[in-house]
């Protein structure tokens, strides 16, 4: 395991521009990740525990079965990352670009998001449980036979032209502060 991590971390330092990040069955901990561009990685199987990304970009990254504890994200890009059957507990996205990211099959557990840009990411099949949204857009985020239990929101950004959408499937429990999420949501039955 330890072999594998100094591995990744050689990878980083070199600044290999034109070679793909793609590591499988590791557990990486305690690690600052600072200005490092990442972006396109293939993580499979990963243990995130203890880290930090701060100005870095995983943008269009593939997330296989990763979890994610004590993870904080900061002034991060991971537009157009696709995350399948991940889970998410106790993270933090501060000021981090979400717009167009997939979630399949992915769990959120005491996780918050804060002024960042959820636009246009898609929810599906996922678990969103204990979150707190603040100063975040949601411009046409969809959520797609997810589970939704006790949500905080406060200042939300919408757009009228670009609603949210859920497709509802008795799957929404709780929404704390609903009457502003609820007046920007575009609902379809399944």
């Amino acid at each position: 395991m330890i072999k594998k991590t100094k591995k990744h971390l050689d990878w980083l330092s070199k600044n290999d521009s034109g070679k793909q990040l793609d590591i499988e069955n590791m557990a990486i901990t305690d690690l600052n990740i600072v200005k490092e561009d990442i972006s396109a990685a293939i993580c499979t199987k990963i243990d995130f525990e203890n880290i930090t990304f701060k100005d870095s970009n995983l943008g269009g990254s593939y997330f296989y079965n990763c979890i994610f504890h004590h993870v904080n994200f900061t002034d991060t890009i991971l537009r157009k990352s696709e995350f399948y059957d991940c889970e998410f507990y106790d993270c933090n996205f501060k000021n981090v670009d979400l717009t167009k990211a997939e979630f399949n099959n992915t769990i959120f557990k005491n996780c918050s998001v804060i002024d960042s840009d959820l636009g246009w990411s898609f929810f599906n099949k996922s678990k969103l449980e204990q979150l707190t949204i603040t100063s975040t857009s949601l411009k046409s985020t969809m959520f797609n036979n997810s589970f939704i239990i006790d949500i905080r929101t406060c200042r939300l950004i919408f757009s009228e032209k670009y609603p949210m959408r859920v497709m509802i499937d008795k799957s929404i429990k709780e929404i704390r502060n609903a009457d502003e999420f609820a007046k920007w949501l575009k609902y379809e039955y399944v």
